[in-house]
């Protein structure tokens, strides 16, 4: 309440931004079944195997705290110590393998890594 910003704006929109806002958390509560679960992006935006997780690859192992992932050899001879890349939780793994232009796995399996990937969080 003592944000000027908050009071102009809610000045300027006749209230408008706190009822947008409060929609938003009941839209974040509802999501995260009753926990406050922030989104941080459009969930629409994002289509795995095509603009997210582009690599191609099978889920090795899963549980409720992790998700393992092995990718496809994109070489004919591979490295034969594998590589393990656990991310930090807040970036989850889809940092490192959007699209194939700039995917770090795409390129770790282009040089013959035999890459595997630990999910760290719930998987979904």
């Amino acid at each position: 309440m003592t944000n000027p910003e908050v009071l102009r704006a809610t000045k300027e929109t006749n209230g408008e931004n706190l009822v947008s806002g409060l929609e938003n958390m009941l839209k974040d509560l509802e999501t995260g079944k009753g926990k406050l679960r922030i989104s941080m992006a459009d969930k629409d935006a994002f289509e795995v195997g095509v603009n997210v997780a582009t690599t191609p690859g099978k889920v090795v192992f899963q549980n409720d705290l992790i998700q393992v992932i092995q990718f496809d050899p994109t070489t004919k001879q591979q490295h034969s110590t594998p590589m393990l890349i656990m991310p930090p939780w807040i970036n989850k793994y889809y940092i490192l393998d959007l699209r194939e232009k700039n995917s770090l796995v795409k390129w770790m399996t282009d040089q013959g890594l035999h890459h595997v990937r630990c999910v760290v969080g719930q998987p979904r």
